[in-house]
């Protein structure tokens, strides 16, 4: 550390780099008792919903949002969403156009979400398989984005993931930074001469 500052420090600015040290201890752990405190309050859904890989607390929390009762649908409709193509029919012909109806705002929160999936283990495999069908990319995200559409609802309405659950749960906020395993004495001991 002596090498990083050119210089030693002197007993005054050893005392003020001690004291913002343990300031930035303390205010480590109300940050975390903060974030404790939001996390109780997150409806059990919400946590079961970024459990599944490619959904963060926030994209959870609208999915959560935009899907409202989910008691009002009598299954797990992607129409809702608008991942569901359209058919028109006329006579013998029939036409299926693309995603129109819907929420807007969950069916951008879904393909969003697909987006990041699509990477992640359980979901790589099934957009691969559909890019090896002849899909574009942007029609097997679609596909994927209804698939956890279908999901998202089955674990709003059971309060339950069953799937393969990402490496952990993160609250969403700056850079990290440990002090925990910060010894104030051996990085002042460093500097002394």
């Amino acid at each position: 550390m002596k090498e990083r500052l050119g210089r030693n420090l002197n007993d005054a600015e050893k005392l003020a780099l001690k004291q913002l040290v343990e300031l930035l201890k303390s205010l480590e752990n109300m940050v975390k008792e903060v974030e404790d405190m939001i996390i109780s309050k997150i409806p059990q859904p919400m946590i079961e919903l970024s459990k599944i890989p490619g959904v963060g607390l926030i994209s959870a929390a609208t999915i959560y949002a935009e899907f409202g009762d989910v008691s009002r649908f009598s299954s797990s409709k992607a129409a809702y969403a608008g991942f569901a193509p359209k058919t028109k029919q006329s006579g013998e012909n029939e036409s299926h156009s693309g995603m129109i109806r819907g929420n807007k705002y969950l069916r951008r929160i879904l393909y969003l979400v697909a987006r990041v999936a699509r990477n992640l283990e359980p979901f790589n495999g099934y957009y691969e398989r559909l890019i090896a069908r002849g899909k574009s990319a942007t029609q097997a995200t679609c596909a994927l984005a209804g698939k956890l559409a279908s999901i998202c609802y089955h674990v709003i309405k059971d309060g339950v993931y069953k799937g393969v659950v990402k490496k952990r749960f993160r609250v969403p906020r700056g850079k990290e930074v440990n002090v925990k395993d910060f010894n104030v004495g051996d990085a002042l001991d460093s500097l002394s001469p």
